[in-house]
């Protein structure tokens, strides 16, 4: 899923998550399904591009979920993340100011999009609620220079 985002400062992504939570072990956990980031990219001309700094992806989301599943010895598939790794809100990406513009003017093409990257992989489940929903949010980071 592409999420586009804009910031004419140093910025942080959070996430946090409400719901998918089964009182039953059998049934839908967090952790069983899988969340990355990969291919963040530039949207438009007017994205300002930084030599000496980079956007981080923050540990351990930094991967495509749906390629890097394994199965433990209890037959269940895990992750290396996870909705399980969210706790509160989780910073997950942080960089550089994104817009070469400082005004508040927004435009289609001064800013980055990232691919959230979710994965279930088909496997017995116990009944239980299977619904969450998941807020992403953009706030002034650490200060990185571009």
């Amino acid at each position: 899923m592409p999420i586009g985002i804009r910031s004419n400062q140093p910025y942080q992504i959070a996430v946090s998550m409400s719901g998918l939570s089964n009182a039953n072990a059998q049934a839908l956990q967090p952790s069983d399904v899988g969340l990355g980031l990969q291919n963040i990219r530039v949207l438009g001309g007017a994205g300002k591009i930084c030599t000496q700094s980079t956007h981080i992806i923050r540990a351990p989301f930094d991967n495509d979920p749906a390629t890097s599943a394994t199965v433990g010895a209890s037959g269940r598939v895990s992750y290396p993340s996870s909705l399980g790794n969210l706790s509160g809100s989780t910073v997950i990406l942080s960089g550089p100011q994104l817009s070469k513009n400082n005004s508040i003017n927004r435009q289609q093409s001064d800013g980055y999009v990232f691919d959230a990257i979710f994965a279930v992989t088909p496997q017995f489940f116990a009944t239980g609620a299977s619904s969450a929903t998941l807020i992403f949010s953009i706030a002034a980071g650490p200060n990185v220079p571009c």
